[in-house]
């Protein structure tokens, strides 16, 4: 709950990865859970885990109340993509969505470089991207260079 109140969404999420790694049926880590990737904007998995929640407790309020807000947010999320803008050429140009796309620990520098411009305007999301990635992976990740603009992005990201 601490992480959930400090907005560390991520380390409250994998808090509770934890927890349930080890009582897979307690409804406040699923909630806890839950609620951290709403937070994150990844709403499928927060969906996800209020669902498994009720389906331990169908009469949880708390959770129903989540899910609902989630569904919402899937739905606008969803429409929000949906709904490409024409350019001159014919060809649907994309938009920015307001939900941000789940990370993952990149495999090559092109999969560094997409995800860090995808967040570099939030720092809190930088920082949790820096600390996916693994200390060994680093090299391969900045064999060519390692850009001034983002080591002052990882300047800042730490700061926060």
């Amino acid at each position: 709950m601490a992480l959930l109140k400090l907005e560390r969404f991520a380390d409250a999420a994998h808090s509770c990865s934890q927890a349930l790694a080890i009582d897979s049926t307690s409804v406040k880590a699923l909630w806890r859970r839950g609620t951290a990737y709403y937070s994150l904007g990844q709403f499928a998995k927060a969906q996800h885990d209020f669902n498994c929640g009720l389906a331990l407790e169908p009469t949880n309020t708390a959770l129903l109340t989540e899910l609902e807000k989630t569904k919402k947010a899937l739905e606008s999320a969803t429409a929000s993509k949906a709904q490409l803008p024409r350019s001159g050429s014919g060809i649907a140009a994309p938009i920015a969505s307001s939900a941000p796309q789940p990370m993952s620990v990149p495999q090559s520098p092109q999969d560094f470089e997409r995800a860090w411009r995808e967040h570099a305007s939030v720092p809190a999301r930088l920082y949790e991207y820096l600390k996916m990635v693994p200390i060994v992976r680093l090299p391969s990740l900045f064999r060519a260079s390692l850009e001034s603009a983002h080591i002052a992005d990882i300047t800042n990201a730490l700061e926060h």
